[in-house]
Parts: structure tokens; C-alpha cells; sequence
């Protein structure tokens, strides 16, 4: 059996059935290994922070531009660092629903970071990889995006 349920709280599926996908554009790639480090290392640990999200609705397109930011580091020291920044372009042809649903804070939320995430997170892990082995260290892989 069954059930279908109906809600009056608006959810980021309501705004996602609303988009289209129109492309993924990667406007900037920096990465770099930090001056005076040595290579090759055995180890490192690395960390990712994410920048804030900044959404622009205009015409008949949404964009989410948004980026990360890694840190490589061995023994405490600095040993690479990158930015990896994307924009998220969506077509849509229904400005007025668009807008009421970005009005839901957690639609919103959802929207500017899992949502964009998951599209995003793929080709992040892919091209961290490469560069980091293009570098000469030891391949650095990120789990899946869950």
C-alpha cells in the first residue's frame, strides 16, 4: 500500500522539477605547491572549506556561483594549497514560482549548498586528484558525496 503525502512546505525538489541545467562552468582553477616544500612526501592530511554561495536570478537563467578551497599539509607545514571555483547555470521559464521558492530559507539552503555540492562535487574530487599526483605526491582521493 501506498501513500501519498501532501504538503504546503516547499522543498528543494519543487524548485530542482522547476530547472534545467544548462552547464557547469569551472572560470578558475588555482593550485600550488608551497615554496621551499619538499617533495616526495609519504604523507599529508588536507583540508577543504567551502566559500559562501552568491545566487543570481535573472531572465530566464539561475546561477550559483561558489567555490572551495584546499590545503595541503605534512608535519604541520604547508605543502600545496588550490581554489577551485564553479558556476551552476540553470534555465528555468517560471520567474515568479522561482522566486517564491527562494524566499524559503531552507529551500534556499538546501539549494545553494547540497544541491550545488552534489552537481560540483565529482569533477572537484577528479581534477584535485590529477593535480595533486601532476605534482608529484601520492594521490590524495576524496570520498563521494553523500
Amino acid at each position: 500500500m501506498s501513500y501519498n503525502v501532501m504538503t504546503d512546505t516547499p522543498t528543494v525538489l519543487d524548485l530542482m522539477q522547476l530547472l534545467v541545467l544548462e552547464r557547469i562552468i569551472v572560470p578558475q582553477i588555482d593550485f600550488c605547491l608551497v615554496q621551499g616544500s619538499s617533495l616526495p612526501v609519504a604523507k599529508y592530511k588536507s583540508n577543504i572549506s567551502r566559500s559562501s554561495s552568491e545566487l543570481n536570478v535573472a531572465d530566464n537563467r539561475v546561477t550559483v556561483s561558489f567555490g572551495f578551497e584546499v590545503k595541503g599539509i605534512t608535519e604541520d607545514k604547508p605543502l600545496f594549497t588550490g581554489h577551485f571555483h564553479y558556476h551552476i547555470v540553470y534555465n528555468h521559464n517560471d520567474m515568479p514560482r522561482i522566486l517564491a521558492l527562494l524566499e524559503n530559507e531552507n529551500v534556499k539552503g538546501q539549494f545553494l549548498v547540497a544541491q550545488s555540492d552534489k552537481l560540483v562535487w565529482s569533477y572537484f574530487r577528479k581534477t584535485l586528484q590529477d593535480m595533486v599526483v601532476d605534482a608529484g605526491l601520492p594521490p590524495l582521493v576524496l570520498p563521494l558525496y553523500r
